[in-house]
């Protein structure tokens, strides 16, 4: 999972990481671990700090009777404004994890850039009309017959 993550996270572009990540023993608030130092969690808190990685699950996503309950859930993003609105739902039937659901702050770059270029429209052009075009000099009579 470590060496996806780092092969992902070197790729172009906006990206996320969602998921059940199973990680009791982390405190994301503090970034610190309840284990011993080789544990994968340690590994993988350290994977987040390298890859400059925020997790921006605040509050507990799994509840269980007789147990602590912990953020098991993670978002992981690059930039903190990249998520919004996250909300935390109820779980679905026997499940004991909450729902997640979030906006993706997206900004397209171009998205909004309004073409003013004239084109011709050669599908409503007369074929018929324009056989005769050779007789037709001028650009503007050309366009004209091109889009009756």
């Amino acid at each position: 999972m470590i060496l996806v993550l780092k092969a992902f996270m070197k790729l172009r572009g906006f990206k996320y990481i969602a998921g059940d990540f199973n990680f009791p023993r982390i405190d994301w608030g503090t970034l610190s671990i309840n284990s011993e130092s080789k544990s994968i969690e340690k590994i993988f808190v350290n994977l987040v700090k390298n890859l400059f990685l925020h997790q921006v699950v605040q509050e507990h996503t799994r509840f269980r009777s007789l147990q602590a309950n912990h953020i098991l859930d993670l978002i992981l993003v690059k930039e903190l404004d990249e998520i919004k609105n996250l909300v935390h739902l109820p779980p679905l039937g026997k499940n004991d994890h909450c729902i997640l659901c979030f906006e993706v702050g997206l900004t397209i770059d171009g998205a909004h850039k309004i073409i003013d270029k004239t084109r011709l429209n050669f599908n409503k052009g007369d074929e018929q009309d324009l056989t005769g075009a050779e007789t037709v000099t001028t650009c503007k009579a050309v366009k004209q017959k091109l889009n009756k």
